[in-house]
C-alpha cells in the first residue's frame, strides 16, 4: 500500500502507510518486551558516526575512523528479563 501511495504521490496516504509501519514495528517491540526508544537512539548514534565515510571504486562505502557500531545488548540487558520473556512468547500462537 505504501508503494501505491508513493506512486500516486499522495502525501496523506504515504503518511498513513508510514504510520501503519510504525504501528507494526512498535507493536512487535512491545510484544517482545523491548522499549524501542533507547534502541533507536543507539542505532541513530551509530549511523551518525558513519558520516564522513567515502565510497570505494567498487561502490562499497567505507566507514570513517570514528565509526562505532550500535551497542544494543547493554540496552536490552538494562531492560531486564521482560525482553527475553517477550521474545520467547512472541513466536507462540
Amino acid at each position: 500500500e505504501l508503494k501505491v501511495a508513493l506512486g500516486q504521490q499522495d502525501l496523506a496516504a504515504v503518511a498513513k502507510e508510514l504510520a501503519d509501519l510504525l504501528y507494526v514495528v512498535y507493536g512487535t517491540a512491545v510484544s517482545c518486551g523491548i522499549d524501542l526508544e533507547p534502541v533507536f537512539r543507539e542505532v541513530h548514534r551509530s549511523n551518525m558516526s558513519k558520516v564522513g565515510g567515502h565510497k570505494r571504486a567498487d561502490g562499497k562505502w567505507v566507514k570513517p575512523p570514528g565509526y562505532s557500531p550500535a551497542r544494543i545488548q547493554p540496552i536490552l540487558a538494562a531492560q531486564g528479563d521482560s525482553v527475553t520473556d517477550g521474545v520467547s512468547q512472541s513466536g507462540r500462537s
